[in-house]
């Protein structure tokens, strides 16, 4: 009976965490994708490069800030491009990334003209990193239709098992 219970608590558990991830995920998506096609129209803004460095820890993550003036108030921003969470995934790509913009270096940017503190350094996913969010995509996709596919067959079986559908071996 306890055991039992465990395992219920922890599949519970597992699913909130899980959802949880997958809501978080859904919402950066979602919001890049809505900004990433307004982006064409926002203006362009000189800025420099503050500070560029490499994280290594889970993964190889670009820490990538600079400066930028709108209407006399300087703005901050870190933002790489739109989906940067699944396209700057590799040390290599992070590595030429920091070569290229060290401090002190100026950088075009583009800013949401509604809310100057949104930034963007490249508006367009270069087509050498197109691969990863193509990639992460397809992964939540099979990840979802495969939970979807165990969750519909355990209740197939679930109903068989139970007599639901008539008696077990007819």
């Amino acid at each position: 009976m306890i055991r039992g219970m465990r395992q219920a608590t922890d599949r519970a558990g597992r699913f909130v965490v899980g959802l949880a991830l997958l809501v978080l995920l859904l919402t950066a998506f979602v919001r890049d994708l809505r900004q990433f096609p307004r982006s064409f129209s926002w203006p362009a803004a000189q800025a420099e490069v503050i500070e560029t460095s490499i994280t290594i820890e889970d993964d190889f993550s670009v820490d990538f800030t600079y400066a930028y003036t709108v209407d006399g108030v300087t703005y901050e921003g870190s933002r790489i491009t739109f989906f940067q969470y699944a396209v700057f995934a590799n040390r290599f790509q992070n590595e030429q990334l920091v070569a290229q913009h060290p401090p002190g270096t100026p950088v075009q940017i583009y800013y949401d003209p509604s809310d100057p503190a949104q930034s963007v350094l490249m508006r367009t996913i270069p087509l050498s990193q197109l691969w990863s969010p193509v990639l992460l995509a397809l992964c939540l996709l099979s990840v979802l239709l495969t939970g979807l596919v165990g969750w519909l067959f355990r209740g197939v079986l679930g109903r068989i098992r139970t007599g639901v559908w008539g008696p077990v071996g007819q």
